[in-house]
């Protein structure tokens, strides 16, 4: 399983990488708006390959992998298991 560590303080903005060889790197960037709050949060895989986007819609509460929106309280749900709430 690959540890990954965030290159900048601000986890909004910048990389994040494995110290792996073959594992992915990822670039983020947050748009903010009225009184600095996250607005968009846009995660890209930033190595070679198919380019894989996600995005953060803080407002809307909804998350987009590849075009396919999804709210976040659907990403939040457990399913199965002894321990699911």
């Amino acid at each position: 399983m690959s540890t990954y560590v965030f290159s900048e303080y601000d986890i909004g903005n910048g990389n994040f990488a494995s110290d792996e060889k073959n594992a992915v790197s990822f670039t983020i960037s947050t748009e903010r708006g009225f009184m600095d709050m996250n607005k968009l949060t846009t995660l890209t895989a930033s190595d070679e390959g198919p380019e894989v986007t996600l995005t953060l819609d803080w407002k809307k509460k909804t998350m987009d992998i590849q075009g396919v929106t999804k709210p976040m309280a659907d990403v939040r749900r457990k399913h199965g298991g002894v321990f699911s709430l």
